[in-house]
């Protein structure tokens, strides 16, 4: 009876330690880690004429890897492939990076690279991509990632009418505003259109009107198409640098005059 109390006692504390092993496993579990490299990239890109030289523009890359995972990536090397569509080129450099990137951020890599072109007219884009090759676990590895993809050489043009509502006989002006992005002098006109209830898109000033300091005001313009929703906007000629670009459409509401 002993013996029978005895084993009874055994087969419940082995099940007591078994239901605690599955809790200590289950908690466990999720805190595990996959063995893995995870290569982070990070960079930035300049453009601008060359020196010395106005026929040509320099496009300059700066990066930085490091490694986010828990396995060391061994050997790593890299290379940076331009894309030049307008030349008819894919000219790869080698980044001057080699070694092991340690783990858990434990290594920065940083590096530098460049391409020289003939400036084109209009201005065209250079897609950027980075390969990196590595040794992981004992088994080749790599990554591309297209890390810049067109022009900074673009531009945004925003226009503010002076007023969002008026009365018929009254008139409104609209200006326009260049924000221009890769450290040329932007030049170029712009010309105004107006969309009234009647009619679609027509110039209603002087067209081409050329920019100052990045700005350019119309002329006052009153409505004839009578009452209802105008839409304005601005178009932007672009130059030797820089794509042309159009404004969003501005609303503007035009209600009976007081009598």
């Amino acid at each position: 009876m002993k013996s029978i109390e005895r084993n009874k006692s055994v087969i419940i504390v082995v099940a007591i330690l078994a239901v605690c092993a599955i809790f200590v496993l289950a908690y466990f579990a999720p805190l595990q880690k996959s063995k893995n490299v995870i290569i982070v990239t990070q960079t930035s890109v300049s453009e601008g004429a060359s020196e010395n030289n106005t026929e040509t523009e320099s496009i300059k890359l700066h990066g930085t890897f490091w490694n986010e995972g828990n396995l060391v990536a061994k050997n790593l090397t890299g290379i940076v492939i331009f894309t030049d569509a307008a030349h008819n080129k894919v000219v790869s450099k080698n980044i001057p990076i080699s070694g092991d990137l340690l783990p858990d951020k434990g290594l920065l890599m940083t590096f530098d690279s460049e391409y020289t072109r003939e400036r084109t007219v209009p201005k065209t884009d250079v897609n950027i991509t980075i390969q990196s090759n590595w040794m992981e676990d004992g088994q080749s590895k790599n990554y591309s990632l297209l890390v810049y993809s067109g022009s900074y050489s673009v531009t945004i043009v925003t226009t503010q009418l002076n007023q969002t509502s008026i009365m018929l006989g009254e008139s409104v002006n609209d200006t326009a505003s260049l924000t221009a992005f890769g450290g040329y002098n932007a030049t170029g006109t712009v010309t105004f259109q107006v969309k009234t209830p009647a009619a679609d898109w027509a110039t209603y000033d002087i067209e081409n009107l050329t920019l100052t300091s990045g700005m350019a005001t119309s002329a006052a313009y009153s409505p004839e198409a009578g009452t209802g929703t105008y839409y304005f906007r601005a178009n932007y000629s672009g130059d030797t640098n820089y794509i042309g670009n159009q404004s969003d459409a501005e609303k503007l509401i035009v209600t009976k005059s007081a009598e």
